[in-house]
């Protein structure tokens, strides 16, 4: 084990190092072995990807299945039943997808289409996007500057752009203010909001959110969630958004789409996806037929486990709020964030509980976060907390 991380620390950048150090070998449901048959609970799904489970048997089938690895951007039979089922089986105003390859893609073509919108029903001058501080929403440098600039993001090295306005994460019970938005509503295209504070798990205030969405309708912004690690059943619906009983325009997806392989997408309403010139948006891996067909039958797979999401959602955080009552812990379903006294608490907890069996993912911050894949057993959500218990 110790061979294959020196290994990799030696030949890969220093900025995939960090995690938690496990060589996995193997993986089904709620498990995962390492290299030397060691067995462990995951808490992690890969950081809310595999929710329809590790190798999934539904989305193994479909890979051995499928006789097409790749076909660019010509027409498959996969494309077409994955988009036709994608449209029966989400919210009304998604009308259109356009399929990309990882979440970062995904928030740049929603931020293109959000400015493409303002700026041609409009004006020229309406291409203004708004996010949140500290907001996760990829790692290009759109990503980053749609982040802003931090302690924990010091390479923002466009964060002085004039086209986002960067906003606070708004506090427990806050208001929302259209005052804390210094722009001219005039030149606002829309704004993309993280659908939780990824470190950290926390919800923004329900009736924050339905008036920020209220005054985005009234002055013609576009509002797109990323629920890019929130959505596919994350938080017990089937995108987190719905907790704030409001409608955005756009939705980006990825991570749990596939439970597996790289695909995301932004949703939402046929007159914004249809803005951009036939093939002027096209990208190498769009809506390839394997991630299509996986994409197919990981939905199916999402829709028979998300209606016990919310019932396994209030099991784990019972344990965690005894095991935790001193600390804020944050979250819905089975993602949940606990807010620790420092990074170096936080991250000895996510080490010590490996070396029992746990794994925990260690966020960098003062934050221990949990997301086990949406087929957890009640047996290792018990087992899971056994072993917080004795290393907390």
């Amino acid at each position: 084990m110790n061979r294959i991380i020196e290994t990799i620390h030696k030949y890969e950048s220093r900025s995939m190092h960090g995690q938690i150090p496990v060589v996995w070998e193997s993986a089904i449901d709620d498990k995962v072995w390492d290299i030397n048959g060691k067995e462990y609970i995951d808490f992690t799904s890969g950081i809310a990807v595999t929710n329809a489970g590790h190798n999934n048997l539904k989305i193994r089938e479909t890979i051995e299945d499928c006789k097409l690895l790749h076909a660019y951007t010509f027409y498959t039979k996969q494309r077409a039943d994955f988009l036709e089922y994608l449209i029966k089986h989400t919210p009304k105003f998604i009308e259109k997808v356009f399929l990309v390859s990882a979440g970062t893609e995904a928030t740049e073509v929603a931020v293109k289409l959000m400015k493409m919108y303002g700026m041609q029903k409009f004006n020229r001058n309406k291409k203004i996007i708004i996010s949140f501080e500290g907001a996760m929403h990829g790692r290009t440098m759109l990503s980053e500057q749609l982040r802003g600039r931090n302690e924990n993001n010091k390479w923002a090295f466009n964060t002085h752009s004039t086209e986002v306005c960067l906003i606070e994460f708004p506090k427990k019970d806050a208001k929302f203010n259209p005052d804390d938005i210094f722009y001219n509503t005039n030149t606002i295209a829309g704004i993309i909001i993280e659908s939780y504070q990824g470190w950290s798990a926390r919800f923004y205030p329900k009736q924050y959110m339905k008036d920020l969405v209220k005054w985005c309708k009234k002055n013609n912004i576009l509002v797109c969630f990323d629920e890019i690690q929130s959505g596919m059943g994350r938080t017990g619906k089937l995108f987190n958004y719905m907790h704030y009983e409001v409608q955005p325009d756009l939705i980006c997806v990825g991570k749990g789409f596939t439970s597996s392989l790289p695909m995301s997408g932004v949703l939402g309403r046929k007159d914004i996806l249809d803005i951009p010139e036939e093939g002027s948006m096209s990208s190498t891996h769009s809506a390839n037929p394997l991630c299509c067909a996986i994409g197919l039958a990981n939905f199916k797979e999402i829709k028979k486990l998300l209606p016990d999401v919310e019932r396994k959602g209030k099991l784990l955080y019972k344990g965690l709020k005894k095991l935790f009552s001193k600390y804020e812990i944050n979250g819905k379903g089975l993602l949940y964030g606990i807010i620790t006294p420092s990074e170096k608490y936080a991250t000895k907890v996510c080490l010590k509980a490996m070396k029992k069996g746990l794994l925990l993912i260690k966020t960098g911050r003062e934050s221990i976060k949990i997301a086990p894949p949406l087929c957890v057993s009640d047996i290792n959500i018990k087992k899971g907390l056994k072993i917080l218990e004795e290393v907390r």
